[in-house]
């Protein structure tokens, strides 16, 4: 594998890390079409489609095609397993959420006729039919994940503490990271600043791990959608993501077959929150080629966020020395909560997407979505210059276009009962040149619906799956690189129960 030390460096999360790097720049530029379980369940390419509450996250356009006002809500049950293989060793692990996926409104602003003279029975035909309002949230990615894994290797987590400090005086070290390790008396000096440790890089301990993390980015949407002679549809939508990520890691390491006098074990505890907000714009259009044929075309501005990052951590090393005769625990904490603030600009996206319906049996439908993850910018106020370019270098170097396709389809099963089948495609936003770290991945979905009058319920599940490598802590310089090789899968339940109001035609059918 090319470049095999930017691999370690650039996968996704690593123990005792707190700097803001392209890692967070790609977490939360990866999003996924959200909201409804009509949406879910035929992949999330409803660009072309319109009438459902998740264009406005998509393709806004979609909102004109309502002839009725709309509240729905969406619940949303999530499964996730992992399945962790290091050092030779697999573990599995599994976590279960309950979530909000979708709430929101649409409610119609315009009547498509107006009368002049009732009596003579005659009637302007305006070409604006409607104009129509929404307002709510969709849930564009989930952060809820567990990993767990342990195992026998060579090599040891003070390895990075000594590099780290190899020549800064003790009061100089970060007390979020190599500081910690010293004040546990993991790591100490000699008169030059020269930094060691009782475990060397040829020693085999026993390493276990746990992360867990939960959060989403869940995007409030306000938009207008204008239906032009049922011919034309186009629509803005104003987006405001709202972040917030939590993460916790435990890592332990014990000399369990004595490879050293003095050392026993380590406890490596870390927590790390971003919470903030951002800003975007999505313009879209929908054209009616014909009676059977729609396309879609959608425009996201980069999205602006405000983050603040908190972060604290711990450190607890059991150690043995002679002339104590006995095991002696010592702990190191910051003396304070770190807490750092910057700003995002995540990449525009462009979405392009065909409708074809097929008489009194239902449609199929397609969608293609570009976004350059390589696009992606971090401002600092605070930090130095220098850091900031070599952030947003590494972006630009480690990442790339991704083109991400979406397939769904609708039956008629009845009058009043839909069925529906989806599939997504998402390519690897890593540039294969530098780092091929992650497979392509995929998303399957079915779902159906039943409408009757003003109520309607609509239930999908989907399944996922994608793999991605995991580093608990990263060296500078170490002939022993740690890689835990994660195999995800996800199931996924949502259910939206919607009410129409303000209906201005009589079909009992979606619009």
């Amino acid at each position: 594998m090319k470049y095999l030390f930017t691999i370690f460096i650039t996968i996704w999360a690593s123990l005792a890390i707190f700097a803001q790097s392209d890692i967070d720049a790609l977490r939360y530029s990866t999003i996924l079409p959200g909201g409804t379980a009509r949406a879910l369940s035929i992949g999330g390419s409803f660009g072309a489609v319109g009438s459902d509450f998740s264009t406005l996250s998509t393709n806004p356009a979609g909102l004109g095609g309502y002839r009725s006002g709309s509240l729905m809500f969406s619940p949303l049950i999530n499964l996730g397993t992992a399945a962790s293989e290091f050092g030779g060793t697999t573990t599995n692990t599994r976590k279960v959420d309950i979530d909000l996926n979708n709430l929101g409104i649409v409610w119609l602003g315009k009547n498509k006729d107006k009368h002049v003279n009732s009596n003579r029975r005659y009637k302007i035909h305006q070409k604006v039919k409607e104009v129509n309002f929404g307002i709510g949230i969709n849930r564009l990615a989930d952060f809820d994940r567990k990993v767990e894994f342990s195992g026998t290797t060579r090599g040891t987590i003070a390895e990075r503490y000594v590099q780290l400090a190899n020549g800064t005086p003790p009061s100089d070290l970060n007390n979020f990271d190599e500081g910690l390790a010293y004040d546990a008396l993991l790591i100490y000096e000699d008169s030059t600043f020269q930094y060691y440790s009782d475990l060397d890089a040829f020693d085999e301990v026993e390493k276990s791990h746990t992360l867990t993390s939960k959060g989403s980015i869940t995007e409030f949407s306000l938009g207008v959608g204008v239906n032009y002679e049922h011919k034309l549809f186009f629509g803005a939508s104003l987006g405001i993501p709202m972040v917030n990520y939590e993460e916790e890691t435990q890592y332990r390491e014990n000399d369990r077959i004595g490879v050293d006098t003095i050392f026993n074990n380590l406890l490596v505890e870390n927590n790390f929150t971003t919470s903030g907000s951002g800003m975007n714009l999505k313009l879209g259009i929908i054209y009616k080629v014909s009676k059977q044929f729609r396309l879609g075309l959608a425009y996201h501005t980069p999205t602006r966020i405000n983050l603040t990052d908190t972060f604290g951590g711990y450190l607890e090393t059991t150690l043995a020395y002679p002339d104590i005769n006995e095991l002696t625990t010592y702990t190191a904490e910051p003396p304070n909560t770190g807490v750092y603030s910057y700003r995002l600009v995540t990449p525009m996206r462009g979405i392009l997407s065909a409708l074809m319906f097929i008489p009194k049996r239902g449609f199929i439908t397609a969608e293609g979505e570009w976004v350059n993850y390589g696009a992606a910018r971090m401002r600092f106020d605070d930090a130095d210059f220098n850091y900031e370019q070599q952030v947003n270098g590494n972006i630009q170097d480690k990442y790339q276009n991704a083109f991400n396709v979406r397939l769904g389809a609708e039956a008629i099963i009845a009058k009043e009962w839909r069925a529906r089948l989806g599939y997504g495609y998402y390519s690897s936003p890593f540039d294969p040149l530098v780092v091929n770290l992650r497979p392509p991945k995929q998303i399957y979905s079915f779902g159906a619906g039943y409408y009757r009058n003003r109520f309607s319920f609509d239930v999908s599940y989907s399944f996922q799956s994608n793999q991605e490598f995991y580093i608990p802590y990263s060296g500078l310089r170490s002939p022993n690189t740690q890689v835990a090789d994660n195999a995800f899968t996800n199931h996924s339940l949502l259910m939206t129960v919607a009410l129409r109001f303000e209906r201005r035609t009589s079909d009992t059918v979606p619009n």
